[in-house]
């Protein structure tokens, strides 16, 4: 695509760029356009919309459970079983966010732009919390696979590639810089670091309690697996209330 004006300019090209890039390839051919745009929809709302709903409701019942979230979001629906506060959530902020293109679409856009570069970070923490402190600092088994003594130089080389990232996605990519054509990466990026942050002083870090080196929870059913041993502790969850007790 060499013509961005042309596709930005066109009838939809403000409201969906797809959408308009799709109909000058079809030479305006409106029934091409319209179904190639409803498989895309298809594509968002049966095959990666509940994906993604699953994946950050997952993480909205794990983070609850272990204390970083109120303890209401780690409840376990007893008929469904599957984390429905958590999905609720979910779902909300993912609303609230499209909303946001209503009042204003360069915002709606700064924060699309912006989530590419926390989630980058989000793969790069880990990967510095490895190389810096190692397995020392946690009591966490290492997994079936290991890179061995490969792990080390590609951590390094993994870690640098997401710094650059992490850099070259904040600048701007117009110049001269306006609030139309700002790109608000960065914004979005510090705010990710400023509201975490803030929320740990004010309340996580009284409450939580971090990952849970041990876990008894079954895969399917609500059925509790409460078999201990003498040498080791096992967590067991009460589903019905998201609370956890040592047995």
């Amino acid at each position: 695509m060499t013509d961005i004006e042309g596709v930005l300019s066109g009838p939809v090209g403000r409201i969906c760029p797809l959408v308009q890039l799709v109909y000058d390839v079809s030479d305006g051919d409106r029934n091409v356009t319209l179904g190639i745009t409803f498989f895309f929809l298809f594509l968002g709302f049966f095959v990666g919309g509940p994906g993604c709903m699953a994946a950050s409701s997952r993480v909205i019942w794990s983070f609850s459970r272990e204390g970083g979230l109120p303890h209401y979001f780690a409840r376990i629906h007893k008929r469904q079983e599957v984390p429905v506060n958590a999905l609720v959530l979910a779902w909300f902020c993912i609303s609230a966010l499209s909303l946001i293109y209503i009042g204003n679409e360069t915002a709606y856009y700064g924060i699309s732009s912006g989530v590419t570069v926390v989630m980058i970070f989000s793969y790069a923490l880990p990967i510095f919390l490895r190389l810096i402190y190692g397995y020392s600092q946690t009591n966490l088994p290492p997994g079936p696979f290991t890179l061995g003594s490969w792990g080390i130089p590609i951590n390094i080389l993994a870690a640098c590639w997401r710094t650059y990232l992490i850099i070259f996605l904040c600048f701007p990519t117009i110049m001269p810089v306006t609030k139309e054509n700002m790109n608000y990466s960065v914004v979005i990026f510090g705010a990710c670091l400023s509201i975490p942050g803030l929320a740990w002083l004010a309340y996580g870090k009284n409450v939580y309690r971090g990952v849970l080196a041990e876990d008894d929870r079954p895969i399917r059913g609500l059925g509790l697996d409460t078999s201990t041993s003498n040498e080791q502790q096992k967590i067991v969850v009460d589903h019905s209330s998201g609370h956890e007790k040592q047995t």
